[in-house]
């Protein structure tokens, strides 16, 4: 099963010993209760609506799940990346202290380095059991989502297996690391400048927007006289308005749309920080929440404003 396969993924490299099986099985049924919950609050006045919410709740619970999982994983590889170099330096100053490369492993497994601890911990246990070294440090990859840890792990496997000069080896690629991780920041500083157009784009100006259209909207529909907005009212030329005759819309339809669309560009807006910054889409995620939070908050407020001072005018 395909959401199995995903969340058993995600689970893994989150760390999270839970049953993929039991975790997918719960997820869906909570789907579905949130979606039949939904459908019915909504089918007795909007079936049409009812019917999209009830899809919108199925969908809803997964992908939320899909998303924290996804940014537990990418912090957690993130955090291991940052502390490889350390544990690089230290094994390979274990290894020139005459340990063998087993030994070594194992007691660079400390306590500040974090999660990566728990792997070289689970790594050097196995190359004590019997397994081959390169196997052992093989297996870390799979635990961790970076392609620079896997990377790094495969270019020590490899010296491993060609008889090099380990301790060497292990010295060299901790330096490029850092020197890497030190080019990559001044590369973020660097694009901060789009991050910033982004936030301000899709957090600040489309909310705005919405709110002073429909306000606008609803203020050519309330001289008109009607309950519901034809379209043909708001339209800009003769063409327009003999395509849209006679389709009606409800202003709470129109700020429902609205809600919607500040939730998708949010959405959107928040993924393309994280692929500007780290290049991955769910390092963004963290910031989709304020980005929301804000966006509807500016929405309502400009509504309230221009309803306080330009209703009572246009009325």
């Amino acid at each position: 099963m395909f959401i199995e396969k995903t969340f058993a993924k995600l689970l893994k490299t989150s760390d999270l010993e839970i049953s993929p099986r039991k975790f997918t099985i719960r997820i869906l049924s909570y789907s579905l209760l949130f979606g039949i919950a939904l459908f019915l609050f909504l089918a007795r006045d909007y079936l049409l609506l009812a019917v999209f919410a009830f899809l919108f709740g199925l969908l809803s619970v997964p992908l939320f799940f899909f998303f924290v999982l996804s940014l537990i994983s990418s912090r957690r590889a993130l955090v291991i990346e940052e502390l490889l170099p350390d544990f690089l330096s230290l094994m390979a100053a274990n290894i020139r202290s005459g340990l063998t490369p087993d030994r070594a492993l194992l007691l660079s497994a400390r306590k500040e380095f974090g999660p990566l601890a728990k792997e070289i911990d689970r790594a050097a246990k196995q190359s004590l059991t019997g397994v081959p070294l390169d196997e052992s440090l093989a297996s870390m990859t799979k635990h961790v989502d970076s392609k620079i840890f896997e990377k790094t792990i495969y270019l020590i496997v490899e010296g491993l297996r060609s008889g090099g000069d380990l301790d060497s080896l292990l010295d060299q690629t901790s330096f490029d690391l850092k020197r890497f991780a030190s080019v990559r920041k001044e590369v973020q500083a660097t694009v901060m400048v789009y991050e910033i157009f982004i936030f301000f784009a899709t957090t600040i100006g489309a909310p705005v927007l919405y709110g002073i259209s429909t306000f606008l909207v609803q203020t050519i529909g309330r001289l008109h006289g009607a309950t519901e907005i034809p379209t043909q009212a708001v339209s800009f030329t003769p063409f327009s308005a003999s395509v849209s005759q006679g389709i009606n819309f409800s202003p709470d339809l129109l700020i429902l749309f609205s809600v919607a669309s500040i939730f998708v560009t949010t959405l959107f807006g928040s993924m393309a920080m994280g692929v500007i910054r780290s290049g991955k889409k769910v390092e963004g995620l963290k910031y989709f929440p304020i980005m929301l939070v804000i966006g509807l908050l500016l929405f309502f407020a400009v509504r309230f404003l221009m309803t306080s001072f330009l209703g009572g005018l246009l009325a």
